[in-house]
Parts: C-alpha cells; structure tokens; sequence
C-alpha cells in the first residue's frame, strides 16, 4: 500500500504538471541533449545552472531516451512569461502555444525514471529498517515516513539528478548498515565493501552533496573491523577495498574535472559561474545571516514543501505538526529498547548518516543561496529508519506510529490540489 500509494502520487505530479515547471528542468534537460549529441557538456556562461553536476544521472537518462525512442527535443521552453504574465498565471512558462505538445509528451517520458528512482528509495528505506529491528512493522513505517514527505512526492515526479543521488544514497545508507550488523564470512563482508565503495564512487558521479554521509560510511567501516582482534590491520584492508573500488568507479571524473576546472570538484569554477549567469544567488551567501538566520528559516518550510517548486509555499505554522512529530518521534530513541535489541553500531552509524544530509544543506550555503530542504533528502532514508525505530521505542499503538506518514499523504493531496491541478 506505501508503494502503491507513493507511486500514484508521485506519478500524478509526473503527469499533470506542464512541462518546465519543476526546478530546472530545462537546464537538467540541456545537459541530457548534450550528451545525446555525443558532446559533453561544459560549465560555460550559456550551459544553464546545472553545467556543473557531475554526469551519471545525465547520462542514465540520456541512454533511456535514447533506449525507450524518446525524441531529442531542443530543450527550449515554449516561451517565458513576462512579468505580467506571471501576476495572473500560475507556473512559469506559457503553455498555449503550439510547442507545448511536444515539450509535454518529451518531458512527462523523461520524468518516468525519477519515479522509478522515488520507488527504489522508498524500499531501501525498509529494508535498512528491517535490519535494525524484528519488529514487523518498522520497516512499514519507515518506508512511509521516506514516501510521504510531500517535497520527496514532488522531487520524485520530475527530471532532477537529486532522484538518483537520494537513490544511491539510500543504498549507501543499507549496505553501510548491513556492514556493520550483519557482515557474514569475510568473503561476504569483501564483496559488501565493493558494493559500499561502487556505490560511494556513483554518488560522486552523481551530486556533491552526497560527499557527507561518507563520515557514516567511515564509522561502518570502523565499527566493522572493530570485530576482529586485529582492528586497525582489518580496518586499512576494509578501507582500502571500499575506497579503491570507489575511485574506480568515479576517478576518471575527478581527473577530468581537475583537467578542465583545476580542482577535483570544480568548486571555483562553480562558484564563478554562479556569480556570472545568476548573481543574486551568491550575494550574500555565507554571511552569518545567511547561515544562521536565513538557513533555518528556510530549511524549516522545504524540507517538507515549500520554496522552489513554482513559487508556491505554506504557511510557517503548516510545519509546526510535521516537525513536532519528527522530533517527537526521534526522541524515542533515548528509551532502552526492547528485546531482541537493535543490533551494536546501528544507531550510531544511521545517525551520523542522517547527519550528512543537513550538513551539506548547511556547507551549500555557504557558498551559494540555492540551498533547500530537499538537498538533505540523500539522509531522508536514515532519518525515517531513526523515526521508525524511536516510535517502536516508545511503544505507542501501531496506528500512532503511522500518524506523520498520514499527514504527509494529507499535505500532500493538499498540494496537489492547490498548486499542480490549478493548470487544468
């Protein structure tokens, strides 16, 4: 039902919102062209805000389109609106005109992965869940805590590289995990540090903001060789299997990005470009009013919906039932917890991944004003196996466990009802 549920909501925004509409998505959409023309593409002043993401998302949908018959499209949104369309129209673009058509069968095909990719989290969410605990209904709440967080809903019906990087993420987040509580032989715990590192190098190829649940994974690693006498002889083997495997996978990428931008992540040249095509998104940034003031205020509203998707946003006090039962939840996790026990290292590990995801919210404004709640979405599968293992804690009735899943579904059709069907 979770499932069912999260893929009917997440396909209905994939649907019925008109094409463009979603964060960028002509300029994750120019990036997909590029690359179907056989070029790559290049933080330059006319390659869109999104030149400077690394390219396996890119290149995962442009092989789909390319796969599926999807036809190239010029990726030129059929006309911008004017200031005085924008007073007595909804979105951001106009859509009668003859291109829309088009533009609507070739973005709606592009969106279907990114439900796939919503799915594939929601289920690694459980099943990380299912690690930690015996009882049967955590990973049900897990899973529906992940699902029905409206902002993950919208994110996962439209073209964003955040989809695969939250993906990854979640699978990071179980193998990590499943390294630490459930090794097996070591040639069973070899091939989970190659799967670890393989995964780690994707996220690399995928979205920096994936680089801070690598903390998570080095406390996995060593709590994973704390099991054996000789723990710093096992830790630098596990190490250096998990990260060997990793710069296989994304070395080529960090080489290249050096060749062409001078550093590894391409930090300058980002921050440059930024300052070039859209200035007002760097003035300013990493002031402590920024940082400490700005941050929370709007990490308190997007994490859960609002700011960045067409401009609509709840009130402040709409959040206040969200994060009170989040807390109220994760608070559970004080209490001793019953019998069998979580297995040793657990917690602590999804903790510091649940970290991450805020702290790259936090480390991208410092550089940047783009920075949104939905950036910490690559801990969201942590977070809610920390939610539904603090509500299992705390013991309540079953029905209770599932009451911030349900206001999310609620907020959810809310949204929908108010700022996706208002085109039809």
């Amino acid at each position: 039902m979770v499932a069912a549920g999260f893929v009917g909501l997440s396909l209905t925004v994939a649907i019925v919102t008109p094409p463009w509409e979603a964060n960028d998505e002509p300029d994750h959409a120019r990036n997909v062209e590029t690359l179907r023309r056989g070029d790559w593409y290049r933080i330059t002043r006319d390659s869109g805000l999104e030149s400077n993401q690394p390219p396996l998302y890119y290149l995962a949908l442009a092989g789909y389109a390319e796969l599926t018959g999807v036809p190239s499209n010029p990726t030129e949104p059929a006309s911008l609106r004017t200031h005085d369309d924008l007073i007595e129209n909804p979105g951001v673009f106009k859509h009668n005109v003859s291109q829309d058509g088009v533009d609507t069968g070739y973005v709606r095909r592009l969106r279907i992965p990114s439900v796939a990719l919503g799915l594939t989290t929601v289920l690694l969410t459980a099943a990380t869940a299912a690690l930690v605990s015996s009882d049967r209904w955590t990973p049900v709440v897990a899973a529906a805590t992940c699902a029905f967080v409206p902002r993950f809903v919208f994110l996962s019906g439209v073209m964003n590289n955040d989809n695969l990087a939250n993906t990854l993420a979640a699978l990071a987040i179980f193998l990590a995990v499943m390294l630490v509580v459930r090794p097996g032989s070591p040639r069973r715990e070899f091939w989970l540090c190659v799967a670890l590192g393989g995964t780690c190098g994707a996220m690399v190829l995928t979205k920096a903001s994936t680089y801070l649940l690598l903390p998570g994974v080095v406390l996995a690693l060593v709590l994973a060789a704390r099991r054996q006498p000789d723990t710093l002889q096992r830790l630098a083997t596990l190490g250096v299997i998990t990260v060997g495997t990793a710069f296989l996978v994304a070395g080529w990428w960090l080489g290249l990005t050096t060749h062409w931008y001078g550093d590894p992540v391409a930090a300058g040249a980002n921050h440059d470009h930024y300052a070039e095509v859209a200035p007002l998104l760097v003035i300013g940034a990493g002031s402590a009013d920024a940082l400490f003031v700005e941050l929370p205020k709007t990490f308190w509203r997007s994490f859960w919906y609002t700011s960045g998707w067409n401009k609509f946003r709840w009130g402040a006090w709409w959040y206040l039932p969200f994060w009170a039962l989040l807390v109220g939840g994760l608070a559970g996790l004080a209490r001793r917890a019953p019998k069998p026990t979580t297995p040793t290292g657990a917690v602590p590990v999804l903790v510091v991944l649940a970290l991450g995801g805020p702290a790259a919210v936090f480390a991208l404004a410092t550089t940047t004003k783009t920075s949104q709640g939905r950036i910490a979405f690559v801990s969201l599968a942590a977070i809610a196996t920390l939610y539904a293992l603090g509500t299992e804690r705390l013991r309540v009735p079953v029905a209770a466990r599932f009451v911030l899943p349900a206001i999310g579904v609620i907020g959810t059709a809310i949204a929908l009802d108010d700022h996706v069907f208002i085109y039809s």
